[in-house]
């Protein structure tokens, strides 16, 4: 779906072949992680890692992150 590549505010991610790949500029904000809604990213091979609970801030919607990136009116 590619959400996290509309997420990353680092462009660090980036589709190859039809595989996410991510690069070496992370800033660990998780977004990735946290906006992803097939739990295709992984943040450790730790089963206790990966059925950590992502977390959304109430108050923010997908939409504001991917507007905080591309600093745009997103609807």
């Amino acid at each position: 779906c590619q959400t996290c590549i509309k997420v990353c505010p680092m462009n660090n991610i980036e589709l190859i072949e039809g595989k996410i790949k991510i690069k070496d500029n992370c800033m660990t904000c998780l977004a990735c992680f946290h906006w992803c809604p097939t739990a295709a990213i992984y943040m450790s091979k730790e089963k206790e890692i990966e059925r950590r609970e992502k977390y959304h801030h109430p108050d923010v919607r997908l939409t504001d992150i991917i507007k905080q990136k591309y600093n745009e009116f997103v609807e």
